[in-house]
């Protein structure tokens, strides 16, 4: 016997299995969509759908899928972050779903539902990790007070970060970069967006410390701010390898070019 329900004024009924399929398809709207439940799955246990219902299967008569509403018992934001975390530390392709799951501590159904692929959501991760580190960043490079010295803590920020990072992961824009690019077209723009942001933070404050006379006016700051940009990327990879000495030299050559 089969049940219908209705949510949020919406009229929904129950998935009917297809044939030489295996797997289950949602009856609706005119349209047939598949599930990603299985013929194997367990009793009782939830799916996400196509269209982002969840279906119960039971199997008491395994033709019967019931689509139930469930309530999200997690905090998104909490969960990308967390994704993030594992992301950075793991790289895309060593990262499974079920990593994903044990650390977010959420179902699969969960994360589909919510995220999407696990590309989806590695893309919201990377989107996360430039919205902080820029913002950071902008933070550090707009303070009043002397524009030219931010630029130098902003560097010597990151090669302090990398060094005393006990996990060593670099930048996540960089290791994204590294694995994905150039065939990930999508992982590129949000690279794109990463790098570019942080060229204009310092570009705009290094326009801002020659217009305060503290960089000479012989010097461009947009290239600056390109040389500055690519070699905080590298240190970032360097710095994987945490030879103090190495970095902190590179670092004050660098930024010997401001002065």
């Amino acid at each position: 016997m089969y049940i219908e329900m209705t949510m949020g004024g919406q009229h929904f009924r129950p998935c009917l299995k297809q044939p030489h399929s295996g797997r289950f398809a949602e009856i609706g709207a005119g349209s047939s969509q598949l599930c990603a439940a299985s013929a194997s799955a367990d009793d009782g246990e939830f799916w996400p759908s196509a269209s982002g219902h969840t279906f119960l299967i039971d199997r008491s008569n395994s033709a019967n899928v019931v689509s139930m509403a469930r309530t999200k018992e997690f905090d998104p934001d909490a969960a990308l972050r967390a994704a993030l975390d594992l992301f950075w530390r793991k790289g895309y392709e060593a990262t499974s779903i079920q990593d994903l799951v044990d650390h977010l501590g959420i179902g699969r159904a969960s994360l589909y539902a919510t995220f999407g692929t696990k590309h989806d959501l590695y893309l919201r991760a990377l989107d996360l990790y430039t919205e902080q580190v820029n913002g950071d960043a902008g933070s550090t490079l707009f303070p009043q007070g002397n524009a030219l010295a931010a630029v130098k803590q902003l560097i010597r920020d990151f090669a302090e970060d990398s060094l005393t990072d006990p996990d060593r992961k670099g930048c996540f824009v960089t290791n994204t970069a590294v694995e994905l690019l150039p065939h990930d077209e999508k992982a590129a723009r949000g690279v794109d967006v990463g790098i570019g942001g942080l060229e204009s933070a310092i570009a705009g404050a290094l326009v801002r410390a020659q217009d305060q006379g503290e960089l000479s006016a012989d010097k461009d700051p947009y290239s600056l701010a390109r040389f500055l940009t690519t070699f905080a990327q590298g240190l970032r990879v360097v710095a994987k390898r945490p030879e103090r000495r190495r970095i902190t030299d590179a670092v004050e050559h660098a930024l010997s070019l401001l002065d």
